[in-house]
Parts: C-alpha cells; structure tokens; sequence
C-alpha cells in the first residue's frame, strides 16, 4: 500500500538496505544508504509505481540499486556511487526511468540492463568513471534497439568510462563501444581495405575511374 520512507541514514546492513516486494505507489526520498554487506542497498522486486527522489546509495559491498519483476520504478536525482558491483541493475521486464542522476566510480557498470526490460529510459544522468557506463544484454525478446542506445549516448554524459556502451547486440558487426574505440575500428577497417589515405594504390585507382567518368559525361553533353 502507498507509504513514504523519508529522511533516514542506513548504514552496514546485515542484507539489504530497503527491500520493496509487491509494494505499491512507494516513495523513497532523501535516504542514504551505504556499506550495505550483502545484497542491494535498495532492492525493488515485483513493485508498482516506485519513485525514487533525491537518494544516495553509496559504498555498498555490491549492487545498489536492483530493480527486477514485473517493476516500474522512476528514478531522480539520486547519487549512486562507489559501489562494489554495478551501481544501477534492471532486469526481469522491469520498467524504469532515470534521470538527472549521478553514477560513478562503481566496480561494475554504471547502468547494467538486462534481457526482456523493454521499458528503460535513461535521461540527463551523468555516469562516469565506471567499469562499463551501460551495458546492455539483449535478445529477440528485447525491444531496445540499437538506434535508442545511441540515443541515449547523446542524452546523457557518458564519459571516463573503462567502455562508454557496450550491447551483446551490434551496429554492422561492430559492438557498442566508445566514439573512439568506433573510430579507431572504422579506421583500422579503411587501411585494411586499402584506403588508408592520399597516394595509396586504391586511391589512385578511385580518382581515375571518376576522372574518366566526368570525360565521359562531358564528351556525351554536346551530342545530345
């Protein structure tokens, strides 16, 4: 049933620092939760219409915050960071939106979004110095498709990131990585194929075929 959990510091818990399963309309505000030894800080399971505002979840021996079932959570302004694992996991069709929220300088991902979660968005969070800033695993099942997670490359700062997006999905046959991981690929793909630059053999070949194309299409002008 609805209730409000505010304004209180958690510290060291045995297991998790707040579990919600099959709760409904909860809102968490102005928590933090931090050394939690096993388990979440905040674990959300099977619960509806969870909103999380203005928390930290800090120092914690693995996942802070673990969101999973059938869940739709919403999640703002909250600090996750220093996490022993990754510092935000959604899996299990849960739903979730994040924004505005700092997550940094976790041992796993910032953000770690499992198969069959079709509902995420991730919005002018800053998620930096993370192992990985977000990962995604997806399948058939899966309705995140490669443009969205681009998208959200541009929506939110990603930077400092050991990888800044990785997916087991891929983009032609290159996986989701950093812009300069992408570029130092696509480069390295270009010199393979022998266009490494001005005064290689296929680019020679390349300026005399359109040389004798553009002759071409300027002798036939006059006799038509």
């Amino acid at each position: 049933t609805a209730c409000s959990v505010t304004g209180n510091e958690i510290v060291q818990s045995g297991q998790h620092g707040i579990l919600l399963d099959g709760c409904e309309s909860i809102l968490l505000e102005n928590n933090r939760i931090r050394e939690t030894k096993v388990g979440a800080a905040l674990a959300v399971g099977t619960s509806r219409r969870v909103t999380v505002r203005k928390c930290q979840l800090t120092s914690n021996a693995k996942t802070s915050l673990s969101i999973d079932g059938m869940s739709e959570a919403v999640v703002d302004g909250c600090i996750i960071a220093q996490n022993g694992g990754s510092g935000v996991a959604i899996a299990s069709r849960a739903e979730c939106q994040l924004t505005r929220c700092s997550i940094h300088h976790n041992s796993g991902s910032g953000v770690e979004v499992g198969e069959r979660c079709n509902a995420v968005a991730l919005q002018g969070c800053d998620v930096h110095h993370n192992a990985c800033g977000v990962k995604v695993t997806t399948n058939r099942l899966t309705k995140l498709h490669e443009g969205k997670l681009l998208a959200w490359r541009e929506s939110n700062k990603l930077a400092r990131n050991t990888h800044e997006l990785m997916s087991n999905s891929s983009l032609a046959g290159l996986p989701l990585v950093s812009r300069q991981e992408e570029e130092r690929q696509v480069d390295k793909l270009l010199e393979f194929l022998g266009h490494s630059g001005p005064g290689g053999a296929s680019s020679t070949t390349t300026t005399t075929t359109t040389t004798a194309t553009t002759a071409t299409t300027t002798t036939a002008t006059p006799v038509s």
